[in-house]
């Protein structure tokens, strides 16, 4: 049984069903809603997404780069960056696309294989037994499984009550997104404009939207009301980037347009497991969206898990090696999406004096590309 049918644990009962396993999804909404905006896949995550064979879909919905860009607050001046094809030469180092999408795609595959998905359902009791183990449902159906993998995300309720209370941690950041129609001037790669402590993305998500992602400090967490979050991006965005920023601004004259998060963070401490029950994705270790990393490291997590659960062994073996796996990866990429973000949006102006590139653009011009060539080197190894 998997619970949650979200991205990992989609690509999880795709795999293990392709493999001879059978796999039921419990998944808590009673009808599947419209997802987000967008979504990054570097060419790691397309590097797992092709073990279900969807990766190639998946760009040819979508948008693929190799290269995406920098730019000082006014589009004055760029630093372009490189990333590499982990994924062979036939996939892109990076497909932008929208969740909506994404989330299609990997719900057919799962259901085109059999995958057995209960809607409206939630798990209330899980029993260990001495070689299987029985769980409850919520409408009181109960069940005997080898074993029990919660993706059920950065809140989830399984985690509480199976493995200790751990609250998500507050990153003292909240983004805002929405998905807008695309300039006539059409750009290729993903374009990030940076300022004292904030940015603005425009990211192509297929051939006529764009992705917009903004990203301000809120230390205080403050509770803004749905209904002026539109307003809140031209507050706080608009006096300070130009470009094609103001373009995509005055698209957003709706606050149901925009999406609000606030950026909060889980390092839940090992193991990832309680018996024949294991966790996996966001449940136990949710990165802050710095390196675009999130999904793809639940991705990843699925893959390793799904193959481990069909090579045969034993559930506890599956965990330790799992965690063997996995854990050194996710604390990898937690420790350097944080500093990351410390050096690029903090800590001095990107703004242009007089034409001139200023000292933050001139230091990311000499730092970024080296950066990403060792965080991918990294990246590179085998999951």
């Amino acid at each position: 049984m998997i619970i949650g049918g979200g991205i990992s644990g989609l690509v999880l009962a795709t795999l293990l069903q392709r493999s001879g396993v059978s796999a039921t999804i419990v998944e808590k909404q009673a009808e599947w809603t419209q997802k987000g905006s967008g979504i990054h896949l570097y060419s790691n995550a397309l590097r797992a997404l092709d073990r279900i064979g969807v990766a190639h879909e998946i760009v040819s919905s979508g948008s693929a780069h190799d290269f995406y860009e920098y730019a000082d607050p006014d589009d004055i001046h760029r630093v372009r960056v490189r990333y590499p094809r982990l994924a062979g030469d036939d996939l892109p180092a990076l497909a932008t696309i929208t969740r909506q999408d994404l989330h299609d795609i990997l719900l057919q595959s799962a259901s085109d294989c059999g995958v057995e998905i209960r809607l409206g359902s939630t798990v209330e009791r899980f029993e260990e037994r001495k070689d299987h183990a029985i769980v409850t449902t919520n409408v009181g159906r109960q069940g005997r499984f080898d074993l029990v993998v919660a993706a059920d995300g950065i809140y989830s309720s399984m985690r509480d009550r199976y493995l200790g209370h751990n609250q998500p941690v507050y990153s003292g950041q909240v983004i805002l997104r929405a998905l807008l129609a695309r300039h006539d001037n059409s750009i290729d790669p993903k374009i990030m404009f940076a300022g004292v402590g904030m940015m603005f993305g425009i990211i192509p998500v297929n051939a006529d939207q764009i992705y917009m992602i903004a990203g301000m400090p809120d230390p205080e967490r403050t509770r803004h009301p749905n209904g002026v979050l539109h307003t809140l991006l031209h507050d706080r965005f608009g006096p300070v980037f130009g470009g094609l920023a103001p373009f995509y601004l005055e698209q957003i004259d709706d606050a149901r347009q925009v999406t609000y998060t606030a950026i909060e963070m889980i390092d839940q401490p090992a193991p990832w497991n309680n018996g024949r029950l294991i966790f996996i994705g966001d449940a136990v270790h949710a990165s802050p969206p710095y390196l675009a990393q999130g999904a793809a490291m639940a991705i990843e997590d699925a893959v390793v898990l799904g193959e481990l659960i069909a090579s045969g062994i034993a559930h506890d073996e599956v965990a330790a090696q799992f965690m063997l796996r996995r854990w050194p990866r996710a604390q990898f990429i937690r420790k350097t999406s944080l500093e990351r973000n410390r050096q690029r949006y903090q800590g001095g102006s990107y703004q242009s004096i007089d034409g001139k590139m200023s000292d933050r653009m001139r230091h990311l011009q000499n730092t970024a590309q080296p950066l990403i060539d060792d965080l991918y080197g990294f990246l590179a190894q085998p999951i």
